[in-house]
């Protein structure tokens, strides 16, 4: 029985119309993965790759050999490479049935090249990359790698994404993730903390300190969490004495509210 399909999958696969092929090539890399098709399936995914760069082609066409291409990235060596490219292509609709398809494939091997595209990925498509990447550990230890080592800064991350990360499911990335944010004081501007760090020893130093007592509308009330920032302890000062009234927040108070 497995032969006669074998060989009606062969013929199907070959069949002039590219769509009777491409779906036959589909069904055929899920039942056959023992090698005994490999030459169909690798001449159906050289027959799809001109149609997933064409920017001639429609939407919906280049989608559907997205989705088919992913189920046939091992069928030859051009299909992955073609794969990235679309990830990093400027057509939204087709990196993200790419990504999609990519992250539903359950194949752990194709984390890195989501990644890849994460960086320089905006809108629907970020979002989709990032519900992808931390939705299994190992991926998700793939953002933290490349926010450790400083390839990605923690500034590119909203408050919603370094939620997700320090409370991921799996506890060791969560673990990690709030280690690695902490390290890196998630929030901060690195152009005021600069600034900070050269007035640090002035103000450190004995003796009388200056205090402006007015920044026109620039005080607290103007304060917010954008890019993730904590807000600034307030201090109370009467006289000599000066008492702390509001706690700096911290990475945790920030996202403390985050469902």
């Amino acid at each position: 029985m497995l032969d006669s399909a074998r060989q009606s999958l062969r013929t199907l696969i070959a069949d002039q119309d590219g769509a009777v092929g491409a779906s036959a090539a589909a069904v055929a890399a899920l039942w056959f993965t023992d090698g005994s098709l490999k030459a169909e399936l690798a001449a159906a995914a050289v027959r799809l790759l001109p149609v997933l760069s064409d920017a001639k082609a429609s939407v919906e066409a280049q989608v559907a050999a997205a989705r088919l291409l992913v189920q046939l990235r091992d069928a030859a060596p051009e299909v992955r490479p073609a794969l990235a490219q679309a990830l990093a292509g400027s057509n939204e609709a087709v990196a993200v049935a790419t990504a999609g398809a990519l992250a539903a494939s359950g194949d752990a091997s194709v984390g890195k090249m989501l990644y890849a595209a994460f960086p320089k990925s905006v809108g629907s498509f970020r979002a989709t990359l990032f519900s992808a990447l931390v939705g299994r550990a190992e991926w998700a230890g793939l953002v933290l790698d490349a926010l450790d080592a400083k390839s990605l800064s923690a500034m590119q991350l909203g408050p919603m994404q370094v939620s997700q990360l320090v409370r991921h499911p799996d506890e060791a990335v969560a673990k990690r993730a709030a280690t690695v944010l902490a390290k890196l004081n998630a929030g901060s501007s690195p152009a005021k903390d600069d600034i900070v760090s050269k007035l640090r020893s002035e103000v450190e130093k004995p003796g009388d300190a200056v205090a402006l007592m007015s920044a026109g509308a620039y005080g607290f009330v103007m304060a917010s969490n954008y890019n993730s920032r904590p807000l600034p302890a307030e201090i109370l000062v009467e006289g000599s004495d000066a008492t702390l009234i509001r706690k700096r927040q911290t990475l945790e108070d920030l996202i403390e509210g985050e469902l």
